[in-house]
């Protein structure tokens, strides 16, 4: 036990504090004058900007000392929101080209034919990228340390305004890795990567909608309690840097949820990546679909255990499919991977069967569906668990229709993505047929639905959205509405073990004839 902790310890910190990677790439970026131009032409517009907004501020005339106050505070929150808009174009531009690049020039095979594991390499890439944004935060403190001095901001408020961008900076990072792992050209790779910044940044800022329109109500005086989620938006730290959550009694700074927050996300991207990297990705797969497990249970049972108290739910089992059904709805992201297969790559995605408990983790094939349940149940008995610790209730038997539902609904779009791929069309392409149908039946039905009736889609009386696959999610908490989940439940299940009895029948004549052709070209030669 000790020969292998100290193994781990030594493996640990070679990845983090003597990564070869992280250094040679970083002597290859200040290599040359270029670095250090535009470093110094960063900080001469950010010094430029901050004297042409503070001159606007400061030449008024005479002012009162609040008002004067209040423009300082302005000052300093559109410098901070200007440091948050460069940490979030030029974290995922420096990252999204780092794992393409090394791909392009055919050196990833070299690589890791040397004793380096692809988390060692990906741990090194993030290093060598990610203090960029801690060099541009350090060039940057002229400008807050003028806030500081004219008494717009304290060294509290700047230093945990830093903290927050770093860390909102590292998430983008490690999306960015993710993103240039799977891509295969540096274009797409950035831009991909420009896109899911700017997904996460209107994401986290229609989450804290309501913190910023208290503060500008409140002028920032109201009370700095607020939901832990407030502070992940760059934009916005100069407004929830001091937030905090109440958790028991106790009040714990938004920051610290960040932090963890930021964790997890780059282990499931680094978790992610090293699994397309890796020639033996077992292990990578099987971590992260536990840590999948693990991260996602813990979310939900936080939020409904620290929501429920205050959101007047007095039955939760009104609540509790639709909610579910919602928190998985990202899932339709990562289907293709947990169901579709192909005899055109690598011998890990080959067909071995329809459904086997003992693949759950492998990343398999067969592994996929009975992954889905278990994500399902699993994340169902935390929702049960967060309802009877916030208000010592849990959802009634209903609860089990809509699980029937949400089963029914994910495993259709698990049998469309095996029939797509029983056709042998090429793994990418069994990927992309099985997104369309889910654009297919999901979303393309609503404008068509619309145009035959002039009943909308919340309305609890029957119309022709009842022949629409989420219509239970918009029943509203009638009664009806668990009845339709067990209804569209049952036809969801039937129409999926149809199509995957299909699939496994056209996937076995396929194979056999591949076997019969290989070995007739065998015995030929």
């Amino acid at each position: 036990m000790a020969i292998n902790a100290s193994g781990w310890l030594r493996e640990t910190k070679a990845v983090y504090f003597d990564n070869a990677t992280s250094v040679r790439d970083y002597r290859v970026q200040l290599r040359g004058n270029r670095s250090v131009i535009l470093f110094g032409v960063y900080l001469v517009i950010l010094i430029g900007v901050g004297m042409v907004i503070y001159g606007q501020t400061a030449g008024v005339g005479e002012i009162e000392v609040v008002e004067a106050q209040r423009k300082l505070k302005d000052f300093y929150g559109i410098i901070m929101a200007l440091l948050g808009g460069l940490v979030s174009l030029i974290a995922p531009a420096l990252t999204a080209t780092t794992v393409v690049a090394e791909r392009q020039r055919r050196s990833l095979d070299l690589i890791f034919s040397a004793p380096v594991s692809p988390k060692y390499f990906l741990v090194g890439k993030m290093m060598s990228t990610y203090r960029y944004t801690w060099m541009l935060l350090i060039l940057s403190l002229p400008v807050t340390a003028a806030c500081v001095v004219l008494g717009g901001a304290s060294w509290g408020d700047v230093l945990t305004a830093y903290l927050l961008l770093s860390v909102q900076g590292f998430m983008l990072t490690a999306i960015a890795l993710l993103l240039s792992t799977v891509s295969s050209k540096p274009v797409s790779a950035v831009l991909w990567s420009y896109i899911a910044a700017a997904a996460y940044l209107m994401l986290t800022a229609s989450a804290s909608s309501m913190v910023v329109a208290r503060g500008f109500m409140s002028g920032g005086a109201g009370s700095r309690e607020a939901p832990f989620f407030s502070s992940l938006n760059p934009f916005l730290v100069q407004m929830t840097s001091d937030t905090y959550t109440s958790v028991g009694s106790y009040h714990v700074p938004n920051w610290f949820f960040t932090i963890c927050i930021a964790a997890l996300v780059s282990k499931i991207c680094l978790l992610s990546a090293g699994a397309i990297l890796s020639p033996r990705p077992q292990e990578e797969i099987r971590s992260l679909r536990l840590h999948a497990l693990v991260y996602m249970g813990a979310f939900l049972l936080y939020l409904t255990w620290s929501q429920a108290p205050t959101s007047g739910i007095g039955n939760p089992t009104k609540y509790a499919g639709p909610f579910l059904f919602w928190a998985l709805s990202p899932m339709f992201l990562f289907m293709p991977f947990l169901s579709c297969f192909g005899v055109d790559t690598e011998r890990r995605f080959w067909p071995n069967g329809a459904f086997k408990l003992r693949h759950t983790l492998d990343g398999t094939p067969s592994g996929g569906l009975p992954y889905v349940y278990l994500f399902i149940l699993g994340c169902a008995a935390m929702i049960g668990a967060g309802f009877w610790f916030g208000i010592h209730k849990l959802p009634g038997v209903e609860f089990g229709y809509w699980l029937l539902y949400i089963a029914g609904f994910w495993s259709l779009f698990w049998a469309v993505g095996r029939y797509a791929s029983a056709t042998f069309v090429g793994l990418r392409s069994a990927r992309a047929l099985q997104f369309a149908a889910f654009v297919f039946l999901v979303l393309l039905p609503v404008p068509f639905f619309n145009s035959l009736t002039s009943h909308s889609l919340a309305s609890t009386e029957s119309s022709i959205w009842d022949l629409y696959v989420l219509r239970p999610l918009f029943f509203g908490i009638d009664p009806t509405a668990d009845n339709l989940a067990l209804i569209w439940g049952l036809v969801l299940m039937t129409t999926a073990g149809v199509v995957g009895y299909a699939a496994e029948r056209k996937t076995q004549r396929k194979m056999e004839l591949l076997r019969h052709r290989y070995d007739g070209d065998f015995k030929a030669a």
